[in-house]
C-alpha cells in the first residue's frame, strides 16, 4: 500500500504504470441493493462490453457480490437525475485514506464519504476529493470501484445515491492528481492524466447521453512536461492548474498556468520570478476566487537568526485587473488553497493556533482574509489538494 502522507509525493502518484499496462475496461455504475423501493431508470446496454461473468452461485445460495460491475456483469450506462445543491460552503479533503466533506462553518463535524461508500460492497482506499462548484458532484479516486491499475476516477452525487465510473471514450483510467468537475449537470470533466505530448497533460470529457465523450486534450500548447492539479473557474470556462518542468512542484520551476476548457487560450499567470525576494523556485495550487488568483508560494522574509526556523510558506494573491502578486495574508504556515463562491477560501494550516505538531489543519478564512477558524484541529489533512464548494 502506498503512503500518501509526504508532500513531496502528492501530484504524481496515481498513475505513471498505465503506460506499461494501458486501460481497463470497467463498469460505469456500481449500485447497492436499493434501502428503499426505487422508480424504474433508463438503462443502455453496451453489447460489445467484454466483462466475464461472475460465476454462478451454488445451489440455494446467493450470488457472489463483486462491487466493480453490476449483478449481471453487464456494461450499463444508467441515467439520474441531476441531485440536489448544497449551500453554505463546503470543504472537501482526504485524511487517513478516506475522503471527507464538511461544512465551512465554526464546529461543523465532517461526514466520512468513505464510510457512506461502504454499502456499494467495497474495501480499499478513497482519495484526492474535490466538488462542482454547487456541490452537486463529487469527484474522487478510488481504489475500490473499476478495478484499474492503481485508482480509478469515481463520480459520486451530492446525495451519495450511486457511485459511476468515469470513463472518457469507454476507458477507465488512472488520474495523476486531483482532478474538477462543472456545476449544474456536471457534464464537464477535466482531469490529469499521461498518454498526451506531454510528461503529464489535462483532458477534458463531456457527458454523452449515460456515458462519457473520448478525452480532449486541454494542455497541447503548454510549454511545460508536466500539468496536472486543474480548478475551474467559477464561470467554468477556464482551467487553473499546476504546470512545471519537474514532477514534484516543490523540487522547484513550478509556475501558475491557465487554460480553456476547449484547449484554447494557454497563458502562463503567476511564477516565483513575480515575487518578491522569492526563496523557492515554485508556486502551486492556483485557484481563481473573487478578488483574484489564490495560490501558494514561499514567504520571502528572513528571521535573521539561524536558530529560528522560517515558516516557509503562506497564501498569495495575484489580482485580477493586473499587477503583481501580494501576500494575501500572513496566517502562518499556510498551504493548499482554494476557493468557495461566496468569496472566502480553505486551506490547510500547519501554523495555526495550539497547533504544536505542525498538523496541517483543515481551516476556513473570510474574504478579507483578516481571520480565519479551524475546522479540524490536531487532524493533520492529507497535503494532496482540498476542494472548495458551496
Amino acid at each position: 500500500m502506498r503512503s500518501l502522507t509526504l508532500r513531496s509525493t502528492w501530484p504524481w502518484m496515481g498513475g505513471l504504470s498505465a503506460l506499461l499496462t494501458g486501460y481497463v475496461a470497467c463498469v460505469d455504475y456500481i449500485e447497492p441493493a436499493p434501502l428503499t423501493p426505487t422508480p424504474p431508470v433508463e438503462v443502455v446496454l453496451d453489447e460489445d462490453a467484454e466483462i466475464p461473468r461472475s460465476p454462478a452461485p451454488e445451489a440455494g445460495g446467493e450470488p457472489p457480490r463483486d462491487a466493480s460491475r453490476l449483478p449481471d456483469a453487464t456494461d450499463a450506462q444508467v441515467v439520474y437525475p441531476v441531485p440536489p445543491p448544497l449551500t453554505g460552503g463546503h470543504v472537501y479533503y482526504t485524511y487517513d485514506r478516506h475522503v471527507h466533506r464538511i461544512a465551512a462553518t465554526p464546529g461543523a463535524v465532517p461526514e466520512n464519504i468513505s464510510t457512506a461508500l461502504d454499502r456499494f460492497g467495497a474495501a480499499g482506499e478513497d482519495v484526492r476529493i474535490t466538488a462542482s462548484r454547487d456541490s452537486r458532484w463529487m469527484l474522487l479516486d478510488s481504489e475500490r470501484f473499476g478495478g484499474c491499475t492503481d485508482t480509478c476516477l469515481v463520480l459520486v452525487p451530492s446525495d451519495l445515491s450511486r457511485v459511476e465510473v468515469v470513463r472518457p471514450g469507454g476507458r477507465a483510467f488512472t488520474p495523476e492528481g486531483i482532478s474538477a468537475i462543472s456545476a449544474g449537470t456536471g457534464a464537464l470533466i477535466v482531469y490529469p492524466a499521461v498518454g498526451g505530448p506531454h510528461m503529464v497533460d489535462l483532458f477534458a470529457t463531456r457527458r454523452e447521453g449515460g456515458g462519457w465523450s473520448a478525452p480532449t486534450l486541454l494542455t497541447g500548447a503548454s510549454t511545460y512536461p508536466f500539468n496536472n492539479m486543474p480548478a475551474l473557474t467559477f464561470d467554468g470556462t477556464k482551467v487553473t492548474f499546476d504546470c512545471g518542468q519537474n514532477p514534484f512542484p516543490e523540487t522547484g520551476n513550478n509556475d501558475a498556468c491557465e487554460v480553456g476548457v476547449d484547449g484554447a487560450g494557454f497563458r502562463r499567470l503567476a511564477s516565483s520570478n513575480m515575487l518578491p525576494n522569492a526563496r523557492q523556485t515554485h508556486v502551486q495550487n492556483p485557484h481563481w476566487g473573487l478578488d483574484g488568483l489564490l495560490f501558494e508560494a514561499a514567504w520571502p522574509v528572513d528571521s535573521g537568526d539561524p536558530q529560528v526556523v522560517l515558516r516557509p510558506e503562506i497564501i498569495w494573491r495575484l489580482p485580477g485587473d493586473g499587477g503583481l502578486p501580494v501576500p494575501h495574508q500572513r496566517f502562518d504556515n499556510s498551504v493548499a488553497p482554494c476557493t468557495m463562491p461566496d468569496g472566502r477560501y480553505a486551506f490547510l494550516w500547519l501554523g495555526s493556533p495550539n497547533n504544536v505538531n505542525g498538523d496541517h489543519e483543515l481551516a476556513v478564512s473570510n474574504r478579507e482574509a483578516t481571520s480565519a477558524f479551524v475546522l479540524t484541529p490536531k487532524v493533520d489533512v492529507t497535503d494532496i489538494g482540498i476542494g472548495c464548494a458551496d
